[in-house]
């Protein structure tokens, strides 16, 4: 169980401030906290966690986290959960969803090829899927594969698995689903010993969860 299983990150302000209320997945409406990214003068940052009705950089919140994550971890904690209709105002805005597909570089993706989710936490984790399923398929290209000799194999496939490998580490780094949701699109490029670049990719798109 991880915390995306337990809360969803919503986008949105807090008076003027720019960051994530944080919402209870399994209770619908109940809203744990806020959470928010603060530069300091030295252009260090660190997320700060407010509790629902608290207006961020008043200076009630409880700052020093390394990430959204563990601030959001923190206000789910606290027991401050409210109804989030008593805090957060009305909004008629659509609700965006995410698309993760790959794709052949210079080629539009095939239809088969692209998933659809409703947040970039789920949109995250389905990308990692992809890339662990295709360092499956690359990993077999290795004359070695299924031999002893493979575990120390550096051919140019095994290293395109290794660098595989570090994407999908480097996907678990909060900074990932932070990039998706601020600019809307994240993903990573692989350049196979044969044929052509391949591209995984997440990005959002506006309106409710389509048919794809």
């Amino acid at each position: 169980m991880t915390l995306a299983d337990d809360v969803k990150f919503e986008p949105g302000f807090s008076g003027s401030t720019r960051g994530f209320h944080i919402l209870d997945r399994k209770q619908p409406g109940l809203l744990h906290g806020y959470v928010w990214l603060h530069v300091t003068h030295d252009w260090d940052s660190v997320w700060v966690a407010e509790k629902p009705d608290e207006k961020a950089g008043n200076g009630g919140g409880v700052p020093g986290f390394a990430s959204q994550e563990w601030a959001a971890q923190f206000v789910r904690n606290q027991g401050w959960g409210v109804r989030a209709e008593t805090i957060l105002p009305p909004t008629k805005e659509v609700a965006d969803h995410y698309h993760v597909g790959f794709n052949l570089a210079g080629h539009a993706p095939q239809a088969d090829d692209v998933q659809c989710v409703e947040d970039a936490d789920d949109a995250v984790h389905v990308l990692g899927e992809l890339l662990e399923d295709q360092s499956h398929v690359w990993a077999e290209r290795c004359d070695n594969f299924g031999t002893t000799e493979w575990l120390e194999c550096s051919c140019r496939w095994c290293n395109l698995v290794l660098n595989v490998e570090r994407a999908r580490d480097d996907i678990g780094d909060d900074a990932l689903v932070f990039k998706l949701r601020k600019y809307g699109q994240a993903g990573e490029s692989f350049n196979p010993p044969v044929g052509t670049s391949k591209e995984f990719w997440a990005r959002r798109e506006a309106g409710e969860r389509c048919a794809v």
